[in-house]
């Protein structure tokens, strides 16, 4: 087994997974070419409740046994973590709610956890996404929902009430005139937004 050579323990902290969940084994296959990862958490664990924070909520129930993250490489295979989700009955809101999956492993709705995420955010600095794409064997439907959660969120969290001075430029963002406006801090030197088109109708967006 993969894990044979390591202390106890020792895995869980290299992919930064902690109690009550555990790694309860590893598969590594050559006809698949993948490393697989299982993770579970302890019998009779609590959890603090997903919805209001309430602490020590006793597991209702398993909502998905098999929840499925790719992650970083191992060597050259491609690893996937896959995972227990459960959920509690909160004493305090009674609210029915999926536990919060420790943050390496990123949100349930992502198929990548956060150091696969970072991987393609840092290629994508200076490859195109067709590229990266098959650099990595992931559909690049699957590789812009990263990029366009992160600058969503970074777009709604950045604060501009510093910014006196806007300077604008457009360039052609495809064959044709296909063109994009760029809208950006002069003093900071950061681009505040990216929009379609040229015109006017650029600064109502």
């Amino acid at each position: 087994m993969f894990a044979a050579n390591l202390k106890e323990g020792q895995l869980e902290v290299l992919l930064h997974i902690p109690e009550p969940w555990y790694i309860d084994h590893v598969d590594f296959s050559l006809e698949t070419k993948q490393l697989d990862v299982y993770v579970k958490f302890r019998k009779r664990a609590l959890f603090p409740c997903s919805s209001c924070g309430a602490p020590d909520q006793p597991v209702r129930d398993i909502a998905n046994h098999d929840r499925t993250w790719r992650h970083l490489n191992f060597f050259e295979y491609p690893s996937y973590i896959h995972a227990e989700l459960s959920r509690t009955n909160c004493g305090k809101c009674n609210t029915i709610a999926r536990v919060n999956v420790p943050r390496a492993l990123n949100k349930p709705k992502h198929y990548f956890t956060l150091h696969f995420d970072a991987l393609i955010i840092a290629l994508a600095k200076d490859m195109p996404m067709n590229a990266v794409s098959r650099f990595v064997g992931e559909h690049d439907t699957r590789l812009w929902r990263i990029l366009h959660h992160y600058v969503d969120n970074a777009i709604a969290a950045q604060d501009l009430s510093y910014v006196t001075k806007i300077n604008t430029d457009e360039t052609s963002a495809k064959r044709g005139h296909n063109y994009i406006t760029i809208f950006i801090d002069p003093e900071q030197k950061n681009v505040i937004c990216v929009t379609k088109g040229k015109d006017s109708g650029t600064w109502h967006e």
